[in-house]
């Protein structure tokens, strides 16, 4: 998910990503993975995922020439997707916290004075 989000830099680019893998489209599909995503995609992935449920290829392709277009049937969609992120609240999960809170003593111990850059701290 990390390189979708390298996709786009600015209001003007845009991008479509295929997700192709079993395993990384259950995992995007946990509400709890959704919930802690930003509103906007949320509502990218929910409208993605929806719409190609049970679509041949055929289909697939279509709609993807309906984005890439992007004419007056695309931002009908679109309007829909930004509708649609009004309704989701992201929910921070914990784990982040954590891992935030945990980081000044992470370094903290690599960076001990005596230990050569680059050494494990228990060396």
């Amino acid at each position: 998910m990390q390189g979708a989000g390298r996709a786009t830099r600015n209001a003007r680019d845009f991008a479509a990503v295929l997700l192709l893998d079993d395993d990384l489209v259950s995992y995007l599909t946990r509400r709890d993975v959704q919930e802690a995503m930003h509103p906007e995609i949320h509502a990218e992935l929910d409208f993605g995922y929806h719409n190609s449920i049970g679509a041949t290829s055929g289909e697939m392709l279509d709609n993807l020439r309906v984005f890439l277009a992007h004419g007056q049937e695309w931002r009908d969609v679109d309007q829909n997707i930004v509708d649609t992120r009004e309704r989701y609240e992201r929910i921070d999960t914990p784990g982040p916290a954590e891992l935030q809170r945990s980081l000044r003593d992470e370094v903290a111990a690599w960076t001990r004075p005596g230990k050569a850059s680059g050494n494990t701290p228990w060396t």
